[in-house]
């Protein structure tokens, strides 16, 4: 059992229970819930910096385990309930009759899971496996007076056999899937409906010839009711050069069915007008890079580096277009180039057995035709680091760790065209974000106290025209860091075993 409770007022809970039933049978359930009612307004601009949000989720799972047979099924519902907007707005209230401009957002989801697989004790590389789950999503929410109504309905099947040709050098995957997803939402007056099948096949291919070389080769083939056929292939390969370098690379094909309206529904708590010009298309991108793994001795303890890079090339996207009109967000299918250069070097090294720091550095270079330019997707910082440092005491009945961040300069949506003071910067400055926690270890489990955002950085003025949250010109969409400083919590954690 974990519990939590933070300084602005939020409060988790956290429980896990497993049990045997049986020789063969076992299961699990697993509860989560949260609540925060406070009104936080550090900025004195008349509007919540955190929603109130109340959850709840409950996840119950049994696993059988034979020797021909291991099967897995389960059940999960979540209810959650988010409330923001100006002060004073709450949860119950309508967004459209309101004299405060408010925000909400109240979701219900519910999965059934599981996944069987029939073995043969005497040729473990042998077997077959199922896969399924069905599941249902809605959501009932609004932005000020705009609502938003989304459905989605979800079956999926899968079918996997596994052996090998000839010996164990050679091993194969392969089998069938479907994929049955209905979506509907509404916002405003852009209303979106889809029915999707997708029967689809692959094949995997793995040729492993000792421990230092791996070859895998896969391909699947989709036959998509709306948008026709789709080949997916992709190539993984890994080789171990010694004890402590190992060099992995990769290159894939993939696609997506976006949500137009959901996946960017942050963009939505503003005064812009939604404009769909045209019937979203499936994304599609090659996915290509590697890494290579290494340690270098020092002293007698090892520094263990990981870099990797990795370029994404989309032959289609949906954009996101809020640089062509200020008062607009403009969603299109992409027309021009667009790609994902990403580059991270990363170290750790274990002073001690009770002290150890880890470091990364990110470069992340996101481009697009917006607005018929080719340039930065907004809100991404192409230059980021990272230093994680631990410390634990003999038997860890004292753990430390603290984490700094830091996030270079993000470019922003173009405001030019609004009045001169509701514009604002065409990029942001950097900064740095510092948490970190102590934990105090006993028998029955541990207690913690922790901190988010110690130096206490905030955006100023995050929205435009707060005043006036029905006017032409207000926007709250264009968040680049935290509008909340410090933020001071404690839990602790108790484990019962039997």
């Amino acid at each position: 059992m974990n519990g939590y409770a933070n300084s602005f007022g939020r409060f988790e809970l956290n429980a896990n229970h497993a049990r045997d039933i049986n020789d063969q049978w076992s299961t699990a359930l697993l509860l989560h819930s949260n609540y925060f009612n406070n009104e936080v307004d550090q900025n004195d601009d008349g509007f919540m910096d955190i929603p109130k949000g109340r959850q709840i989720n409950v996840m119950n799972r049994y696993k059988y385990q034979g020797e021909k047979m291991v099967s897995q099924i389960g059940l999960t519902v979540m209810r959650d309930e988010k409330a923001g907007g100006q002060l004073g707005y709450g949860f119950g209230d309508d967004f459209k009759t309101s004299s405060q401009y408010g925000f909400q957002n109240n979701t219900t989801r519910a999965e059934v899971f599981g996944k069987t697989g029939l073995l043969f004790p005497h040729k473990p590389y042998k077997g077959w496996g199922f896969i399924y789950s069905a599941s249902y999503l809605d959501i009932d929410g609004g932005f000020g007076r705009d609502n938003y109504l989304g459905t989605e309905k979800t079956l999926y099947g899968n079918v996997i056999f596994q052996n090998i040709i000839g010996n164990s050098f050679h091993q194969y995957k392969t089998g069938v899937s479907m994929l049955y997803d209905e979506f509907d939402e509404i916002y405003a007056d852009s209303a979106f409906s889809r029915k999707e099948v997708v029967p689809g096949l692959y094949y995997e291919y793995t040729y492993t010839p000792g421990d230092k070389f791996t070859l895998l080769l896969g391909a699947r083939t989709d036959f998509h009711n709306l948008y026709g056929t789709y080949f997916t292939p992709r190539l993984h390969s890994r080789f171990q050069f010694s004890e402590n370098t190992t060099v992995r690379a990769a290159i894939g094909r993939g696609y997506r069915t976006p949500n137009t309206i959901v996946e960017n529904s942050n963009i939505l708590v503003s005064s812009r007008q939604l404009i769909i010009e045209e019937n979203p298309e499936p994304e599609v991108s090659w996915n290509m890079g590697g890494s290579l793994v290494t340690a270098v001795n020092i002293g007698d303890k090892k520094l263990n580096l990981i870099a990797d890079y990795f370029y994404t090339y989309f032959e289609n996207q949906l954009i996101y277009d809020m640089d062509a009109n200020s008062s607009q967000l403009r969603v299109y299918n992409l027309r021009g180039k667009s790609y994902a250069h990403s580059f991270q070097l990363e170290g750790n090294y274990q002073f001690s057995d009770r002290l150890s720091a880890k470091a990364a550095y990110k470069f992340y270079d996101v481009r697009a035709t917006i607005n018929d330019e080719f340039r930065e997707v907004p809100f991404n910082a192409r230059n980021r680091f990272f230093l994680n440092t631990s410390y634990s005491t003999r038997f860890d009945k004292w753990e430390a760790d603290a984490t700094l961040q830091w996030y270079g300069s993000k470019r922003l949506p173009n405001t030019s065209d609004k009045p001169a003071e509701f514009q604002r910067e065409s990029s942001s400055p950097d900064f740095f974000l510092l948490n970190a926690q102590v934990s105090r270890g006993f028998r029955w489990g541990n207690v913690y106290i922790g901190s988010e955002n110690l130096l206490g950085f905030t955006q100023d003025d995050p929205i435009i025209d707060a005043e006036n949250p029905f006017s032409d010109n207000f926007d709250a969409s264009l968040v680049w860091a935290p509008i909340v400083g410090r933020m001071v919590y404690v839990g602790f954690r108790y484990k019962i075993k039997r």
